[in-house]
């Protein structure tokens, strides 16, 4: 796939993710339903030095994206890509779910720039859409475009991994959030997977 083609595709994917996620984000339709926490949501702390990790998510995306250059991935991906993001906003719409942030505040003693990031992602992205984690979908996509290629797989995986632990580290999602974005990381996979050619 030619650089242009795949800037403009790139910038496309941007284009629609943002309004699908954002819209919903800030103008519920419905009444927010805010989930009762988990015994794992309550073990595992609140770590907001993590936002950073959090936060790499826009890198890995990126990277993922410019690094593969077999057009039959590319296009695998930008279908499962979409089907994640449309599913997501749809259950955005008729199902808002919300995080409640406020019983996390920052610690004082948090580092001012960790503090900047923190803030800036809180002010920017309100506690809704939680179910199910675009933030975990999107980098487990993103992370199959490297399945042929062992290592670079297993480099991005791990770094997925980190960012996935990282949604409950930042208390932005709750754990549900993480397997419903898990799983339609797989349903997209499986349902954009090739099929094997009937001789």
């Amino acid at each position: 796939m030619q650089t242009r083609t795949k800037a403009v595709w790139g910038l496309s994917l941007f284009g629609l993710a943002a309004p699908l996620y954002l819209i919903p984000n800030h103008y519920p339709v419905f009444t927010p339903v805010e989930l009762p926490l988990t015994r794992i949501d309550s073990i595992i702390p609140f770590v907001p030095e993590t936002i950073w990790i959090y936060l790499s998510e826009y890198p890995l995306l990126i990277s993922a994206f410019v690094l593969t250059r077999h057009p039959e991935a590319l296009n695998r991906y930008v279908k499962s890509i979409l089907a994640v993001l449309l599913a997501s906003a749809l259950i955005f719409i008729l199902y808002p779910t919300t995080y409640p942030r406020d019983r996390f505040p920052l610690p004082p003693e948090l580092d001012p720039f960790s503090r900047f990031l923190f803030e800036l992602q809180r002010t920017g992205d309100s506690p809704l859409n939680c179910f199910p984690s675009l933030h975990v979908g999107s980098v487990l996509t993103s992370t199959l475009l490297f399945r042929d290629r062992p290592r670079a797989f297993l480099i991005f995986f791990g770094w997925a991994i980190l960012i996935c632990l990282s949604t409950l580290t930042t208390k932005q999602h709750y754990v549900w959030d993480v397997l419903g974005g898990a799983i339609l990381t797989w349903l997209a996979d499986r349902w954009f997977r090739p099929r094997p050619q009937v001789p």
